[in-house]
């Protein structure tokens, strides 16, 4: 896996990997606001897949410290 960097200002705070679809996911945050990324372990590049927000206030980001994959 190269280098691999999340959005600006954001930092990788957690990471999964979900054996079924061989699918390694990362959860990036700025501490105001979290995102969820694929990440590609051949090339070391980055999607943005969106923002992480709770169902109590969708528009208010939450700060993720941990993934999982089942």
């Amino acid at each position: 896996l190269g280098a691999v960097t999340p959005a600006e200002g954001e930092t990788f705070t957690a990471l999964a990997f979900d054996p079924s679809s061989g699918t390694l996911y990362a959860a990036g945050s700025s501490g105001a606001q979290s995102s969820l990324y694929r990440l590609n372990p051949d090339t070391g590049a980055t999607t943005r897949i969106g923002k992480i927000a709770g169902p109590d206030a969708p528009s208010t980001p939450k700060a993720i410290v941990g993934l999982a994959s089942d």
